[in-house]
C-alpha cells in the first residue's frame, strides 16, 4: 500500500513540474562557471561562500554604513538568513534602498535561506554525526567532515543545483510559460536600455531548445500516465 502511495506521489510531483518551464539568462564576469559539486554539503558551503561574500559587498557598495556586519561570524544558513532579515530591517527602518541588482540579488539569497530553512525541518537535513545540527546551522566550513542524513530528493537537489547554478550572477532575461499558455518575459531595466542582439539570439535558441525539451517530457509523462490507467482498466 505505501507503495503504492510513493508511486502516486512521484506521478504527481512530476507532473507538477512540467507545469511550468523558465530559462533565465545571465551576464557572468569571466568565464569562471562550474558545475556543481556531487556532495550536496560541499555545494552548500561553496554557495554560502558567494553569498556572504555578496552581503558585504553589497553592504560595502550602498553605502550601509550603520549597519554591522562581521564576515567571519556567519558561518552557517541560519547567521546569514539572520543577517539578510536585519539588513532588510535596517533598510526598512531608515527609509533606504539599495541598488536595483543587488536587491535583486539580496532577494534571491533571502529565498534561498528560508528554503534551506524549510528543508532542515526534515530529517534528511539533519546531521548524521551530530543530528541537532541541520543543514541550516552546521558550520558549513567543516563541509568535508560531516554528512546529511539523506536522502535528499531529487526535486530539492535539482533547486539546490539551480542555485548554484545562478550564484549572485545578474539574471537579465527570463521567460516563463506554463502549460496553459500563459507566457512571462522579464529583461532586467539596464540590459533593456542597451540590449545585445547576440544575448537576445542566445536566449531566443535557448528557448526554443528547452521548448522542444519539454514538450518530450509532456509526452513522455503522459504516456507513462495512460500506460498506467490502462494496466488498471
Amino acid at each position: 500500500m505505501a507503495n503504492g502511495s510513493n508511486k502516486k506521489n512521484a506521478i504527481v510531483s512530476m507532473l507538477e513540474d512540467l507545469t511550468h518551464l523558465q530559462i533565465d539568462t545571465i551576464i557572468k564576469k569571466g568565464m569562471t562557471a562550474a558545475n556543481p559539486p556531487d556532495r550536496v554539503e560541499e555545494l552548500l558551503f561553496r554557495l554560502h561562500a558567494r553569498y556572504v561574500c555578496k552581503v558585504k559587498d553589497i553592504i560595502k557598495d550602498n553605502d550601509f554604513e550603520g549597519f554591522t556586519f562581521v564576515l567571519g561570524d556567519c558561518i552557517c544558513f541560519s547567521n546569514l538568513l539572520d543577517t539578510l532579515s536585519k539588513l532588510q530591517d535596517y533598510m526598512n527602518e531608515n527609509d533606504l534602498w539599495m541598488e536595483d541588482t543587488d536587491y535583486m540579488v539580496f532577494l534571491r539569497m533571502l529565498s534561498f535561506c528560508q528554503f534551506i530553512a524549510s528543508l532542515s525541518r526534515s530529517e534528511a537535513y539533519k546531521i548524521k554525526e551530530n543530528p541537532e545540527k541541520t543543514a541550516l546551522t552546521v558550520e558549513l566550513s567543516n563541509y568535508n567532515k560531516f554528512t546529511l542524513k539523506g536522502p535528499v530528493a531529487p526535486k530539492e537537489l535539482a533547486n539546490l543545483k539551480r542555485s548554484f547554478d545562478l550564484g549572485i550572477e545578474k539574471i537579465v532575461m527570463q521567460t516563463r510559460m506554463g502549460i496553459d499558455g500563459d507566457i512571462v518575459s522579464r529583461i532586467e531595466e539596464g540590459f533593456a536600455n542597451k540590449p545585445r542582439q547576440l544575448i537576445i539570439d542566445i536566449h531566443d535558441k535557448h528557448t526554443k531548445l528547452s521548448i522542444d525539451y519539454w514538450n518530450s517530457l509532456i509526452s513522455t509523462a503522459v504516456k507513462i500516465v495512460g500506460e498506467i490507467f490502462e494496466r488498471k482498466a
